[in-house]
């Protein structure tokens, strides 16, 4: 099992340096676009600093008080994160101000810190970090320092990175464009947060946005912020990571804030495809496709998702949209669906379902809006009626493994009687009581790929989430979840717009 761990910990930190990338922070005039590559297979450090920890002790607002700045105050647990020169534990505060509640530790060796000539970028890191209070931002209690490491103690994000996360995800390394409102909403409003106070974060990625335990998302990891003097500034500071840095970046041109609005259309990308639009085997190749802007998106993007992209993915920093038209862009119109647990991919389903984006497409097909051919009418169709169940229906508990059947203004949940029941109703109920789990046959669509069959009698598809669609030609269609613990009835003439089921 610890071999297993140790196994587990090296692939993530190699796949981390295989990902990230730094520069040695001084201003470049001009290079090749090969030599750039160069720095960044060296992967090179930035922004470069005195190796004293005088750096550390730069004035920064006071941490909450409720919780210590010493170390031996928390029980650290389990290690939930790695990187380069620093680890974070899982941790639980014994400050009686704070007695019981559930933080993340950020170790840095300052050792290695030092070596690495890093103490000038910790300190800005603190310092930008340490100021700011957002929702859609991870939050910073206290940081401290001992004589051997610097501490920064943090919210607990219980559910992880965004990007693995995503690569769980049973019915493919992707999201829905309904759960995809919900996550880019929440980060952008904390971009348009961090621009408002002049930060550009430059390193803007699935993997620094973490999931809390109630799957609202949260930005992370500011050691390469910096804060402007003025919201037109500009910097020449070359880092970031390749699949994600803009092509102004890639060019060593000066940049600003709209550097983070490439990266925002990169994660849109690739949290609807389940890769960056721009990834090839070598860096190289990427910066290439980058300075070409050259991308190819599947034909299950929908056209208004395809536009809000295009226009983000613009060469001309100055062309792309604004943070504030994101928000008002007709994909945001439509509606959302909140994230929710997904159980551990099995090798034996571990599939992908996105197959056509890794085949090449045609010229043509760079940025133009596709017309659905007639077999992906029903798709999009479908698609429609699936996002009309609302974010405020919760899953029935499925701990007797019978299914939770919701219809009209009744329910049946538990086995207990609806709220408010007559007495012949209870009656009714006892004698509707649910069968014992061993008498129940539940179902899972979840290792069955998309399908749809019509015939005379109506339609039914499986969907990609796993939701199984049915049209009997009947008053109301219906949708049952997955894992059989939901049955919704919605009207026809209800489908284009969000129905809130009671």
């Amino acid at each position: 099992m610890l071999a297993q761990t140790r196994d587990r910990d090296r692939e993530r930190e190699r796949e981390r340096e295989r990902d990230r990338l730094r520069f040695d922070g001084r201003t470049h005039s001009s290079a090749s676009t090969p030599a750039l590559a160069n720095q960044l297979n060296a992967m090179a450090l930035a922004p470069s600093a005195s190796s004293s920890t005088q750096a550390l002790a730069r004035s920064t607002p006071p941490g909450d008080p409720r919780f210590s700045t010493r170390i031996e105050d928390y029980e650290l647990g389990s290690i939930i994160g790695r990187g380069g020169f620093a680890i974070v534990h899982q941790a639980v505060s014994k400050h009686p101000a704070s007695y019981g509640h559930e933080v993340a530790i950020k170790i840095i060796d300052k050792a290695v810190m030092n070596q690495s000539n890093l103490s000038e970028r910790v300190a800005t890191e603190l310092q930008i970090h340490s100021t700011l209070s957002h929702p859609s931002i991870l939050h910073l209690y206290t940081h401290f320092q001992s004589h051997t490491h610097v501490y920064l103690v943090t919210e607990l994000c219980t559910n992880g990175e965004l990007y693995r996360y995503i690569q769980r995800r049973q019915n493919g390394p992707y999201l829905s464009e309904a759960e995809a409102r919900g996550v880019m909403e929440e980060i952008v409003k904390g971009v348009l947060y961090l621009h408002s106070n002049g930060i550009i974060h430059r390193d803007l990625k699935l993997a620094n946005v973490l999931i809390t335990r109630d799957y609202h998302v949260k930005i992370a990891d500011f050691g390469l912020a910096v804060k402007l003097n003025n919201p037109e500034g500009e910097q020449k500071t070359m880092c970031g990571t390749p699949n994600y840095i803009s092509p102004e970046i890639v060019s060593r041109q000066p940049y600003g804030l709209s550097s983070d609005l490439w990266s925002l259309g990169c994660m849109l990308v690739t949290i609807l495809t389940g890769k960056p639009p721009f990834d090839s085997q070598a860096v190289k190749s990427t910066l290439d496709k980058v300075s070409r802007v050259e991308y190819y998106l599947p034909d299950s993007i929908s056209n208004e998702a395809r536009d809000l992209i295009g226009r983000l993915l613009m060469k001309d920093p100055k062309k792309r949209l604004t943070l504030r038209d994101i928000l008002s862009h007709r994909w945001f119109s439509f509606p959302r669906l909140a994230l929710k647990p997904e159980r551990p991919v099995s090798n034996s389903t571990e599939t992908r379902q996105h197959e056509q984006y890794h085949q090449p497409a045609s010229h043509d097909q760079q940025h133009v809006h596709k017309t659905p051919s007639p077999a992906g009418k029903i798709s999009n169709h479908v698609e429609s009626l699936q996002q009309v169940i609302p974010q405020q229906q919760q899953r029935y508990p499925t701990q007797n493994n019978s299914a939770g059947v919701q219809s009209g203004s009744k329910n049946i949940r538990n086995g207990l009687p609806p709220s408010g029941s007559t007495p012949q109703d209870r009656q009714i109920h006892q004698e509707q009581q649910p069968l014992p789990p061993s008498e129940i046959n539940t179902f899972s669509t979840l290792r069955l790929k998309p399908t749809q069959r019509k015939s005379k009698q109506g339609i039914i598809c499986i969907l990609a989430d796993g939701y199984i669609f049915v049209d009997f030609n009947l008053k109301n269609l219906i949708l049952i979840s997955g894992d059989s613990t939901l049955v919704s009835f919605v009207h026809p003439n209800l489908m284009h717009f969000p129905v809130h089921l009671t």
